[in-house]
């Protein structure tokens, strides 16, 4: 088991009879608690729809500086929640009978030259389910981190880097998050169209439904309901501009407009995007948990008998969650304007799913900076996963790579006791073997009842 995907992916918490859904008072100390405690966000947005109506419930500001309250018309980055909107596009134009989900992507790019492995091609739906063999971010762009890493990337930069890579492992075989992927899911259903994304978008997904405050340029009017971003360390931050990969995270909306969405998913919203929508959930591939599938775009997750369908993103200055329960007919937006690797994340599938609590807040202790010296360093899970422990001043970081040595994300931690270090933003911890003098010899990553020790390599 890759230890750094069950870190961030989505692994069921609790178990049990499905309890009665969240109150709004209850909800309400929860996005409090989120922007006065925990700094996770200045502005929190929360919209649910259910059988017996919408709810919208909000706290916080536009920004630091910006004393404005949130609330259901604030725009913000919504990141990845775009990979829904694009796989839509997919189902959409299948539905008319203008491509096959499981054609190769080159019957709309013809004059693009694509990887391949043992003579098999890279279809529609190995793009939509991440499962193409493409990885996270496009091999030549000129940074892999640091802020709107994507905006100077050109769509002729991502098909000299396609042209070039090798493949690593079999298409289909196995998930692996790519925003290059759905980048090129994006132009290739335009250029099937022979029109723009922006342009295929508007024509079959925002205009039908009436999401005006759902784009990728921003308006005038928009940027002035723009909620301010905030990156890790707290401080505001601009937009994040996806370049060629706009398919993959290019979007802003607001948790109105969102809500739209989602009461189209479940039949509370009559569309003629329906059966597309249904579509998006017929095919299952594996996802990045075991108690997770891929549909189209979304992830649709069980335990037990109970599924939740969602999706989440993150940019430069933002966090995103959307999702919804099949039986139960509920449907969740969460927006948040810093970039964490929780958000409200967690009180969106407690709407959904409520056995599912929302992250805890664990006991803290202050350790010396001599004792702290002693954790720092490099570690390595048995699947090749890496772990490094650092510190930003006063702070502990986490920071997670793959076997591929991709960035994985980032967490603080928060000792417990002198072994036992708490993750901020994911119901997770980290137990140190400390020895009487020098090192840490090795960490074991404990999450729901699951276990992974990393030795110690540096």
């Amino acid at each position: 088991m890759f230890a750094a995907r069950v870190l961030f992916g989505f692994l069921l918490a609790c178990s049990g009879a499905l309890g009665a859904a969240p109150d709004d008072a209850t909800l309400m100390a929860l996005l409090k608690e989120r922007v006065d405690d925990r700094r996770w966000a200045t502005g929190v947005v929360l919209g649910i729809t259910a059988p017996t109506g919408n709810r919208l419930l909000s706290y916080g500001t536009f920004g630091i500086d910006d004393a404005r309250p949130v609330g259901g018309d604030t725009v913000f980055e919504v990141a990845s929640l775009t990979k829904i909107f694009t796989a839509l596009l997919l189902a959409d134009m299948a539905e008319r009978g203008k491509l096959k989900i499981d054609a190769p992507v080159t019957t709309c790019l013809h004059d693009v030259m694509l990887p391949s492995r043992h003579g098999k091609q890279i279809t529609f739906l190995d793009l939509a389910t991440h499962s193409s063999g493409l990885p996270l971010r496009p091999t030549n762009l000129a940074s892999q981190t640091g802020a709107n890493k994507y905006a100077a990337y050109t769509t002729t930069q991502m098909f000299q880097g396609l042209s070039t890579y090798t493949l690593e492992r079999d298409i289909g075989s196995s998930f692996e998050y790519s925003n290059w992927g759905y980048g090129l899911l994006g132009h290739a259903l335009a250029r099937c169209a022979d029109t723009s994304y922006a342009a295929l978008l508007q024509q079959r997904i925002t205009g039908p439904l009436r999401m005006s405050d759902t784009q990728i340029a921003l308006s005038a009017q928009m940027k002035s309901r723009m909620a301010t971003g905030h990156n890790e360390q707290f401080e505001p931050v601009g937009p994040q501009y996806m370049g060629a990969l706009v398919g993959a995270a290019g979007l802003f909306s607001t948790a109105n407009d969102l809500l739209v969405l989602i009461e189209s998913f479940v039949g509370r919203k009559q569309t003629a995007l329906a059966p597309a929508m249904s579509r998006m959930l017929t095919p299952r591939r594996a996802g990045d948990d075991p108690s997770t599938q891929m549909g189209l775009g979304w992830r649709i997750t069980t335990d037990q008998d109970e599924q939740i369908v969602w999706s989440n993103g993150r940019s430069d200055g933002s966090r995103a969650f959307m999702g919804f329960n099949p039986r139960t007919r509920i449907g969740v937006v969460a927006l948040a304007n810093a970039a964490t690797n929780a958000g409200a994340d967690d009180i969106g599938r407690h709407v959904l799913d409520p056995r599912q609590q929302p992250l805890r807040r664990h006991p803290r202790i202050e350790l010396s900076a001599s004792l702290l010296e002693r954790y720092l360093g490099d570690y390595r899970f048995e699947d090749g996963a890496k772990l490094r422990i650092v510190r930003d001043g006063d702070l502990m970081v986490s920071q997670w790579r793959s076997k591929q040595d991709e960035d994985q994300g980032a967490s603080l931690i928060h000792p417990e006791s002198e072994r036992v270090f708490n993750l901020d933003d994911v119901e997770a911890r980290l137990v140190f073997e400390l020895p009487v003098e020098g090192k840490a010899n090795a960490v074991t990553l404990e999450q729901n009842g699951l276990s992974f020790k990393a030795e110690r390599v540096k």
